[in-house]
């Protein structure tokens, strides 16, 4: 009974490891990223980011972090940095890499 529940459990750890899509090297033994430890946040280059059909940062987002306006024609994606846990998630997924860190 105990080493199936040993089993399970690094079944679980292994299957929470390969769905992050964080890169070990951003991780820092205290559990925070290297960029939340710094002070840094996440910005979207308005003049990179194209509102693309993707919406990967929108939607991809674990804690709802990106929202997304439509000024005229163009869609704009915007973070709140009051909601944003510094996953770099968002950072990974955009097609153009206008979302980067910033100090």
């Amino acid at each position: 009974m105990k080493r199936n529940f040993i089993v399970i459990a690094f079944v679980m750890i292994a299957l929470a490891i390969a769905s992050c899509t964080d890169s070990i090297d951003k991780i820092s033994i205290s559990g925070e990223t290297n960029q939340e430890a710094s002070g840094a946040t996440v910005v979207i280059d308005a003049n990179v980011c194209y509102g693309c059909g993707y919406e990967n940062c929108y939607t991809r987002c674990p804690v709802k972090a990106v929202s997304k306006t439509k000024i005229g024609d163009r869609t704009y994606f915007i973070i709140d940095p009051e909601k944003c846990i510094k996953c770099g998630i968002c950072i990974e997924s955009c097609p153009f890499d206008a979302i980067t860190w910033k100090q």
